[in-house]
Formats: C-alpha cells, sequence, structure tokens
C-alpha cells in the first residue's frame, strides 16, 4: 500500500487500518491473519511490514518464534546466514486433537479432586465495592510500577530464586501473597497464573517451535498458615514452592476439565470457579527482545475491543522481568478497585519483594518508582 496517497499522518492512517482490520478477523469463518507491506513510510522509501493474527490462534511465544524463522529466512536468501535444518514438531491441529482424545479418555480422579480443590476454596483480591455495569473493560485503569531496579536487584531476585530451587515467578507470588493479606487480611487466595504451556505431556506430540495458541490461565490457590501469618517468610516461600510443583500437567487438565470435559460429557459435574484475578509473569526469556535486525515500531494499533466485549478479570497484573528492572502493570476495574488500593497493593508488594531478597534499604532509590 502506497502511503503518498493517504490524506491523513501516515502513523494514523496505519493506526485506523489496523483498528479496521482486526474488527475483520473471524473465529469461525476467517480471516484468521492478515499481512499489509505500507510504502513510502515518512514520506521516503521507508517500508512498514503490518503482520496481524487472531490473539485465540497466535500467542506471544508464536511471535518469537515466527519473528526468529523470519529472520532466518530473509538472511538466508540474503546469502548472509545458512538455513538451519531444525526438525519438524507436531502442528497444532496435532495437539488439539491429541488433548481432546486425552480428555476423552478420562481425566484421572485425583487430578480431578486435585483441581476441585483448588478451586473449592480461596478468593481473588477482596474488592472494594461490587458493580452491576458491563462491560467493564470500559471502566479500566492502569498503574506500572518498578519493583526492583537495577542489576544488583535483579541478580539478588535470581539467586534467591536458585538458592530455594524456584524460579522467579515463586518469590514474586510470595510477596504477592504476603502483600494482599497486608491490605485484605486474606489468607487464602486464588488467582489465575499465565502460562505458555509449551511443555507437552502428551506422548508423541512436541510443540517448543509449534505456531499456535498455547498460552492459558489456571487457578492457583495460596493458603498462608499460621507459621507464615508470624512473619516466617521463608516457610511461606516454601509453601509457594511446593503450590507451583503440585500442579499437575502444567495445568493443562485444568483447561480439558473446565473446557472439553463438558462438550464430551454434558452430564459430567461442571468445574466452575469465580476467580477475577490474572498473574502474569513475563520472563526474559519469554518476552521479545529488540536487537540488531528488529526495530520496533512504536505506533497506536488501534481499538482492540469490540464494544460488548467483556472483562474477564476485575484485577490484570503483569510482571515483566528485564536485566534490570522488574516492573509491575495493573490493570483493574475502577467499578471493584479504588485507585488507592491499587497503589497500597504494589507498595506493599515491592516492599515485600525487596525484604524477601533481603535488599539493604540504603542501596535502593526511594521506594520505587511510578510511571505513566
Amino acid at each position: 500500500m502506497d502511503l503518498r496517497e493517504a490524506a491523513a499522518s501516515h502513523d494514523a492512517f496505519i493506526s485506523e487500518y489496523c483498528s479496521k482490520l482486526q474488527h475483520e478477523f473471524d473465529i469461525g469463518d476467517g480471516p484468521l491473519w492478515k499481512t499489509v507491506l505500507f510504502d513510502h513510510y515518512g514520506g521516503g522509501s521507508g517500508q512498514v511490514l503490518l503482520l496481524l493474527f487472531h490473539h485465540l490462534i497466535f500467542d506471544g511465544m508464536s511471535m518469537n518464534i515466527f519473528l526468529e524463522d523470519f529472520r532466518q529466512l530473509l538472511n538466508s536468501d540474503l546469502g548472509t546466514e545458512e538455513a538451519l535444518d531444525r526438525e519438524s514438531g507436531s502442528s497444532y491441529r496435532d495437539w488439539c486433537l491429541a488433548l481432546t482424545q486425552y480428555a476423552a479418555r478420562g481425566i484421572p480422579a485425583e487430578v480431578a479432586a486435585y483441581w476441585r480443590s483448588v478451586v473449592g476454596g480461596g478468593k481473588s483480591l477482596q474488592v472494594d465495592w461490587e458493580a452491576q455495569e458491563w462491560p467493564v473493560h470500559r471502566h479500566m485503569a492502569t498503574i506500572t510500577y518498578d519493583l526492583l531496579e537495577g542489576t544488583e536487584q535483579i541478580g539478588l531476585l535470581k539467586a534467591l530464586a536458585a538458592q530455594r530451587q524456584t524460579t522467579p515467578l515463586g518469590v514474586l507470588l510470595t510477596a504477592l501473597s504476603q502483600a494482599c493479606f497486608d491490605l485484605k487480611k486474606q489468607s487464602d487466595l486464588l488467582l489465575y497464573l499465565m502460562s505458555y504451556q509449551r511443555e507437552s505431556f502428551l506422548p508423541g506430540i512436541a510443540i517448543d517451535r509449534t505456531v499456535g495458541f498455547f498460552a492459558g490461565a489456571y487457578p492457583v490457590r495460596i493458603r498462608i498458615g499460621k507459621q507464615e501469618l508470624a512473619g516466617d517468610t521463608e516457610a511461606l516461600l516454601e509453601h509457594v514452592k511446593r503450590t507451583l510443583q503440585d500442579i499437575p500437567n502444567e495445568g493443562m487438565d485444568y483447561f480439558a476439565l473446565r473446557h472439553i470435559v463438558p462438550e464430551l460429557h454434558p452430564e459430567a459435574e461442571s468445574l466452575i470457579d469465580e476467580s477475577r484475578m490474572l498473574f502474569h509473569y513475563q520472563s526474559e526469556e519469554t518476552a521479545w527482545q529488540a536487537d540488531d535486525f528488529y526495530e520496533p515500531l512504536t505506533l497506536p494499533y488501534g481499538n482492540t475491543n469490540a464494544p460488548g466485549n467483556p472483562s474477564a478479570y476485575w484485577l490484570n497484573m503483569t510482571a515483566c522481568l528485564k536485566r534490570d528492572r522488574l516492573s509491575l502493570t495493573c490493570y483493574y476495574s475502577t467499578l471493584h478497585y479504588e485507585e488507592q488500593t491499587m497503589a497500597g497493593l504494589v507498595h506493599r508488594f515491592a516492599g515485600h519483594l525487596r525484604q524477601c531478597i533481603e535488599v539493604n534499604s540504603l542501596t535502593t532509590t526511594g521506594e520505587g518508582s511510578f510511571r505513566s
């Protein structure tokens, strides 16, 4: 598409065009993806390649895989890089069929009992007030906060995780559960945990480099016992570590019980929970990083919400770990939470996290920093 014919600014034109294309996607009838090449961006010879994918067929890891393969193919055509001979993995269709067949054979009784015990208790962060307005996404606000700053603090986080034989996620959930207890006196917290599901437990299925939608969320229940309530952070961290380790099959059984089994066996008891809280941990390995080949182009990409789109979560938290900082973004419903509640939550979260990794308060810059 020749941008010289655009009446509006190039950025505004691309943004509007992107928004229009997104609303043409249809999960049943298609299309599911679009590619547009814009010529003469900025009035010169610049080009912008716009890639759009329906979010239910293309997750974040798939984007990383696509960009890596796309770069390799371009460099191969230019003769600057040899083509890699990768082993072919399973297709997205193969994975879906295998998962459906697994569910049809019946989820093990002990696994089903595990998930029922998880959703049978615990609550999301207690709301400040109940609301009936809909859709919720029209009343969402965002707050971003740096929980940790500097390579020294990030190094301490990773060192603690390695020492306790867990991941940074385990340390973060420990601090978050402490913050929720401080704020709302909740000792039994239920939240959804975002997962990329790239470790297939299905025999003969390899999806580590498969393009598709494997990201999903499953519930995690964190119960703070009397010992932890007395301020024993090490005991709470150990509890969180065991909780994460005990999750069967990376949460895939939960997806099967919640979504596939009811379709196959309508008479089966439904697995229902009422959690409205999501925690998404984005590590250096899963987050896309700019490099000498790809330069990010920060353009507004239009409205991605349909007018009647519901919001599944009243509190959506994303923790992004980078080399020199750990940032937290809270996307929350103003119909259910006050701004001061969210500010109090992130301040407490940061405080418990820094205490957990034993950061000397003299080496920190204030209490962190808010960013718009």
